[in-house]
Formats: structure tokens, C-alpha cells, sequence
């Protein structure tokens, strides 16, 4: 069982990594939504952080795979090779959803589009992060839990050194 002090370093390292994954995408997307679309661009970011501490604060293997992936990603930004091609898909994703791409317009449509691309964007960045941290020893790992509950939940079937539940 995790302390509440782990579990506190891991939100807190968490808020770091995402603030400097925003060093190359920010800028960028602040100059794109210059004729609107700043606010869902803003929502969309700290929906992003949000969905990140959610994670973190469930879940100690999923959250570690999560930072140490984003930092990464954050490392990435020096040729950020990476940031540009999830923005590239990002605003692909958004042309062919919504037929529309401008941003000069203004007005809700354009919120909603500064919304959109930024969890497009921000989505592929989050699994660039999972894949860098190992997220795929999740699939294939230990289950998280330990004892009764990981053979009544996570292991329907038991192991050797365990008991199932008869009814």
C-alpha cells in the first residue's frame, strides 16, 4: 500500500513534467489561436493536466509510467521532431472531424477548434509519453494489486501459492 507522501511526489513530479512538456507546443499554439480559440486551447490544457493527476493519483504503476515517459517527451523538445508531427496530426485530425482549420474567424467555432486540436495533440504527446516510460510492461506485468484481491479481481484463475474464492 502506497503513503499519501508517494503518492504526493508522484502529483507533484506530474505538474513539473507537464508544465515542460508545454515549453515547444504553448508558444505554438498561442500564435495559432491568435484570432481565437485561445480559451479551449487553455481549457483543453488544463483538462490534460487533470486527466494526468487523475491518473497519478490512481494508479502508482500507470502514474510512474506516465512521468518518467513524459520527461522524455519533455527531453524531446530539443529537436522537437515529435511536438511538431503530433501537432501536424493533430490539425489533420481537426480538418477532416470539423472542415475547418481557421482559427481568424473567432467566436465559439473557434474555441471549440483550439479545444479540439490541443487534446488531439495532447493525446498523441500522452501516449508518446506511456510508450517512452514502458507502458507496455502494463499489459504484461504483474497485476497491481497483491494478495485476496488480485485473485478475486485481477486473476480470475489464481496461482499455485494462492486460494480462489469457492462459492
Amino acid at each position: 500500500m502506497e503513503t499519501d507522501r508517494v503518492r504526493r511526489r508522484r502529483l507533484l513530479m506530474w505538474t513539473v513534467v507537464f508544465a515542460l512538456n508545454l515549453a515547444v507546443p504553448l508558444p505554438i499554439g498561442w500564435d495559432t489561436t491568435d484570432g481565437g480559440g485561445r480559451i479551449g486551447l487553455a481549457l483543453a490544457v488544463v483538462a490534460g493536466w487533470a486527466a494526468g493527476m487523475f491518473i497519478c493519483y490512481h494508479s502508482h504503476r500507470v502514474g510512474t509510467v506516465l512521468v518518467s515517459g513524459g520527461t522524455w517527451v519533455a527531453i524531446s523538445q530539443f529537436v522537437p521532431v515529435l511536438q511538431f508531427a503530433a501537432g501536424i496530426v493533430g490539425m489533420v485530425c481537426l480538418h477532416q472531424i470539423a472542415g475547418h482549420g481557421s482559427f481568424a474567424e473567432g467566436g465559439p467555432r473557434a474555441e471549440l477548434s483550439g479545444f479540439a486540436l490541443t487534446l488531439f495533440t495532447g493525446s498523441i504527446l500522452f501516449l508518446a509519453a506511456m510508450v517512452f516510460g514502458g507502458g507496455f510492461r502494463l499489459l504484461f506485468g504483474p497485476p497491481e494489486m497483491q494478495g485476496q484481491s488480485a485473485v478475486d479481481y485481477a486473476e480470475p484463475f489464481g496461482t499455485a501459492d494462492t486460494r480462489r474464492l469457492e462459492s
